[in-house]
C-alpha cells in the first residue's frame, strides 16, 4: 500500500485587517472538519517564520493568503513555485518559497 502524502495547510494573514485575515479564518474553518490524518493545519498569522521549523517532512505545503490581483473578491489564484520566485505582478503578502 502506498504511503499517503503528508500535507500542511498554512493560514496566513492579519485578522485585524479584514480580508488580510483570510488564511487564518480558512484554517479555523478547516479545523471544524474531519480531515484525513495526513493533513495538518497551521495558523501562521502574520509571522510565517513561526511555523517554518515544523514543516520539514511534508510532501506538499499549501499556503492560504489574500492577494490583491484585480479580479473580483473571492477569486482563487494558484501560484507555482516558479511564479513566486519570478515575482508576479500581484501583491502577495508573503514571499517564502517551498518545494513541492
Amino acid at each position: 500500500m502506498a504511503r499517503r502524502r503528508k500535507i500542511a495547510v498554512l493560514g496566513v494573514g492579519n485578522i485585524l485587517m479584514g480580508d488580510e485575515g483570510l488564511g487564518v479564518r480558512a484554517v479555523e474553518k478547516l479545523h471544524a472538519l474531519k480531515l484525513p490524518k495526513n493533513v495538518s493545519l497551521y495558523d501562521a498569522g502574520t509571522w510565517l517564520q513561526s511555523v517554518l521549523g515544523t514543516l520539514e517532512g511534508f510532501d506538499k505545503i499549501v499556503i492560504v493568503d489574500a492577494v490583491k490581483a484585480g479580479d473580483k473578491p473571492g477569486s482563487i489564484y494558484r501560484f507555482t513555485l516558479e511564479e513566486l520566485e519570478a515575482g508576479r505582478k500581484e501583491e502577495v503578502s508573503f514571499m517564502v518559497c517551498f518545494g513541492v
